[in-house]
């Protein structure tokens, strides 16, 4: 491949020049500064934060990222780093921002960058969640940039004032997902971290109303049933009569215990039929429980329950511990 002239090289974003220049195999040049392995990286650190505060933004990724690759020992990685990703989510990439942003907060947990990265992990975030990527062809929507952004952002900054309204937005990622456990675990930590919460009103029922969509599938389960019926209850303890969603957390807890008797009734019925009295009693007996009786510990967060109901490499990392 020959070297583009300088007229063309003065036309195209500084990353397609890295690009045809790594197919030609000769060094890209970049404002006039040339990207060879041997360039010294305090000099190329100094030309790239020249060209960030010139709002030469595409010219700065491209050296920053040059360092990046070529010059890992590099003493100053972690300025590099944010300022890689600064220049990225300027540009609008969010998602190679993200990237940047991650690996300086897992490379760097101490760096003096934190109070940037909240607020850009939040705004991200929320961002890819609002318009998630396009996944075949735009038949489905990606959602875990976004739910990842923002895990990192309740993980390593529990702190910021951002980070309630974060653990909002993961619930509601999470229930678009159709992961209805993961969304109450979300909704459940907010609750756990914000007891005084304004949104506590709404985020109880929220648990309760993901638990009995969890319940709706092809098979009965009555875990989640009980779940509902249990976060239904804890909400009129909590929030009383006067509560915004208090007629409907009592009329989840009424429909609920029908549902719970009309089933297990009908497991008996079908065990007596089969001539299995044992089974046959024993969810007879189910039948007759008042839902508060059937378990102690369905409000448990992931993080309590015993390891074979959930699974460590099930989780997300957000929630794979205690908070």
């Amino acid at each position: 491949m020959t070297r583009p002239g300088a007229a063309l090289r003065a036309r195209l974003p500084a990353c397609l020049l890295l690009a045809l220049w790594a197919c030609s195999g000769a060094p890209p040049v970049v404002d006039g500064v040339s990207l060879e392995e041997t360039c010294d990286p305090e000099n190329l650190l100094a030309r790239a934060l020249a060209l960030f505060k010139a709002e030469r933004h595409e010219e700065c990724t491209a050296i920053a990222e040059h360092v990046l690759e070529y010059h890992g020992t590099f003493a100053k990685t972690e300025t590099v780093l944010f300022l890689a990703a600064e220049a990225r989510y300027r540009l609008g990439d969010t998602q190679a921002a993200l990237a940047h942003y991650r690996r300086l907060l897992d490379d760097f947990p101490c760096t003096r960058a934190h109070a940037a990265i909240a607020d850009r992990l939040y705004h991200a975030g929320t961002a890819l969640l609002d318009d998630p990527p396009l996944l075949l062809g735009g038949l489905l929507r990606d959602r875990q940039p976004g739910i990842e952004a923002l895990g990192y952002l309740v993980v390593h900054y529990p702190r910021s004032p951002l980070a309630e309204e974060a653990w909002l937005r993961l619930g509601e990622a999470h229930v678009a997902e159709g992961q209805y456990d993961l969304a109450a675990e979300a909704y459940e930590r907010l609750l756990r971290r914000y007891p005084d919460s304004a949104l506590k009103d709404e985020v109880l029922f929220r648990v309760a109303s993901v638990h009995r969509a969890q319940s709706k599938g092809a098979a009965y389960d009555k875990e989640p049933l009980l779940r509902a019926w249990f976060a239904a209850d804890r909400y009129l303890k909590c929030c009383g009569a006067s509560g915004r969603y208090a007629a409907a957390a009592l009329a989840m807890k009424e429909n609920v215990a029908r549902e719970v008797a009309l089933s297990e009734s009908e497991i008996a019925e079908f065990y007596h039929r089969r001539g299995a009295q044992e089974g046959a009693r024993l969810h007879y007996g189910h039948a007759a429980l008042a839902p508060e009786d059937a378990a102690a510990d369905l409000l448990h967060p992931h993080s309590d329950r015993p390891p074979w109901k959930t699974g460590n490499d099930l989780l997300p990392f957000w929630a794979a511990g205690r908070d």
